[in-house]
């Protein structure tokens, strides 16, 4: 099963809940990158799929992140706390 879209057209809207300063942070990295806020979220989701444990979930093999894009940047630290 493909997850990523292949274009912008082919995504849904889905609304999220987040620190202020999260939301922030957010919003200047990808001013930073010149990308849209929604691309740099569904990186670090694919990113975090990525670390489970196999069979979780497959990650396709034409997956566009390239680990040079993370490299020589300050980031974040993001923690999820459960609900």
């Amino acid at each position: 099963m493909d997850i990523m879209p292949q274009s912008k057209a082919e995504r849904e809207n889905f609304t999220i809940r987040m620190k202020p300063k999260l939301k922030k942070a957010l919003k200047i990295q990808a001013i930073e990158e010149n990308r849209d806020p929604s691309d740099l979220i569904e990186d670090a989701v694919l990113r975090y799929l990525q670390t489970l444990e196999p069979p979780a979930r497959p990650i396709p093999a034409d997956n566009p992140i390239k680990k040079t894009s993370l490299q020589n940047r300050d980031s974040i630290q993001v923690t999820a706390t459960p609900a």
